[in-house]
């Protein structure tokens, strides 16, 4: 009997969990801008804070002025560039668009490259990898020239798989229900 209650009180836990992480997903997708000026902030203030520790500690810690500690540039670039994020919450975005979106365009230049040695070894498999090459080209441009949409898009898959869990959850609930009531009869 009691492995019933173990089994219920963690299929409730993960029912709600399944909101928790259905309701983030949702905030991500609907207000990707605010998301992610919110996660710069904790990302910049998190900079600083463990910039202010390393710089505490380098004074703090006998032997601090070895030839090899770095303790004080690392804090004192922490900070700066924890400054940096707090001030400027667009470059977070910006330098994540920009770096993913030149992923996917080499990705699709390698494709593109691929599709035409398929072309010369006369492959009819030529032909989609070309269309999927450019699709991808044209996604990675589009990531560059709007990098909120990364956000918007993690939040949907967060969403989706949030939903798929949370019926996953309730189907082990339902389970667990018609285990208790076979081992009763």
């Amino acid at each position: 009997m009691e492995i019933e209650k173990v089994f219920k009180k963690t299929g409730y836990t993960s029912i709600i969990t399944s909101i928790l992480l259905g309701i983030l997903g949702l905030i991500m997708f609907l207000y990707a801008d605010t998301t992610l000026k919110i996660i710069t902030y904790i990302l910049g203030g998190t900079l600083i804070l463990v910039g202010i520790i390393k710089v505490i500690g380098y004074f703090s810690d006998k032997g601090s002025y070895d030839f090899f500690n770095y303790e004080l540039i690392y804090g004192i670039i922490n900070i700066i560039i924890g400054i940096v994020l707090i001030t400027h919450t667009g470059i977070l975005e910006g330098l994540l668009g920009i770096v993913l979106g030149i992923w996917i365009i080499y990705s699709c230049l390698m494709r593109f490259g691929l599709s035409l040695k398929l072309k010369s070894y006369k492959r009819k498999s030529w032909i989609p990898t070309l269309i999927l090459s450019i699709l991808m080209g044209i996604v990675g441009i589009y990531i560059i020239v709007s990098p909120d949409i990364i956000i918007a898009t993690l939040g949907l898959i967060v969403l989706v798989y949030s939903i798929m869990d949370l019926i996953e959850g309730i189907t082990f609930i339902v389970s667990v229900k018609k285990f208790e009531k076979m081992k009763e009869e």
